[in-house]
């Protein structure tokens, strides 16, 4: 039996700002519950991130829910309490799915595609980043330091 969830995705235009039913396969049923973050395809075939809030009966009638690529191993991004909180941001305050996972989720704990599977984008990523330094060559004594 197939296994349907409801996932907020990441960033996504106010006028797209609800809740996408995504199929779990079989080799993701262990890490996908609300909480996990994962990778889904949205749009024209770019892979998002999103939140998963909840399990979900199936989609719509006539439509076809598309797989999750990949979900985020070992601990859950946000408790059940916090994914409780995320809906009632966004129900209470009107603001935005994004916006709600803003205020929970730690800064920089975006995922990003790498070395074949999703990784979280860590601080030493983004310091791995900045030691390849700026690309003009002439830096002032403070830059070099």
């Amino acid at each position: 039996m197939d296994r349907f969830v409801e996932v907020a995705i990441d960033n996504a235009a106010p006028a797209f700002d609800r809740l996408y039913t995504y199929s779990v396969p079989p080799q993701l049923e262990e890490r996908v519950r609300p909480g996990a973050r994962v990778l889904v395809p949205f749009g024209r075939g770019r892979a998002r991130m999103g939140l998963v809030m909840g399990e979900s009966a199936g989609p719509q009638p006539g439509v076809e829910a598309k797989p999750i690529l990949d979900a985020e191993q070992g601990q859950l991004a946000l408790s059940e309490d916090l994914v409780r909180t995320v809906d009632f941001l966004k129900q209470r305050t009107f603001c935005t799915y994004a916006d709600a996972l803003r205020t929970v989720l730690p800064k920089n704990s975006r995922l990003v595609e790498r070395d074949g599977g999703i990784k979280p984008l860590s601080e030493s990523h983004l310091e791995t980043a900045y030691a390849a330094g700026p690309a003009t060559e002439k830096l002032t004594p403070k830059q070099q330091l």
